[in-house]
């Protein structure tokens, strides 16, 4: 039982030596009669045809760019932990903006309703003081009136 698990043990490490090389053939590329060569002989070693070789290159191009998307995403989590606190400040320092600009309009808005409560009681006033002088005209006489505009 032991010389037939090792002789199968053999054979796995054989196949999975030709699978290798058949990969690393098809990689490379070449169009060297040297590695035209091994690739044919790889192909008959693992029964490929060469529909077989083709869908194998799509299958190694697609493996390859999943592994570069993979690498390209990798080892970003200080980057991505800086840009995220960049975001969260950027956040805090808008919102504090906006309460200065919220402050700043309530106190421009106050001063806007006291300059016009002013006005409104200085029209009021003139109407009263013309009013006043109208029947005390002598004795106001020598008091000219102000216009609120």
């Amino acid at each position: 039982m032991g010389l037939l698990n090792l002789l199968r043990s053999d054979e796995k490490a054989a196949i999975d030596a030709a699978w290798r090389k058949y990969a690393l053939l098809l990689e490379a590329d070449s169009d060297k009669p040297a590695a035209v060569a091994q690739l044919k002989a790889m192909m008959q070693t693992l029964g490929k045809t060469t529909a077989d070789v083709e869908s194998d290159l799509r299958t190694l191009h697609t493996a390859r760019r999943h592994l570069s998307i993979v690498a390209d995403g990798s080892g970003l989590e200080s980057e991505q932990a800086a840009a995220a606190k960049a975001v969260a400040d950027y956040v805090a320092e808008t919102e504090c903006l906006i309460m200065e600009r919220e402050r700043e309009f309530r106190r421009l808005q106050d001063v806007a309703y006291q300059l016009s409560a002013r006005q409104g009681a200085a029209r009021t006033n003139a109407r009263e003081f013309l009013s006043l002088k109208h029947d005390n005209s002598q004795l106001l006489a020598h008091i000219e009136p102000v216009s609120p505009l």
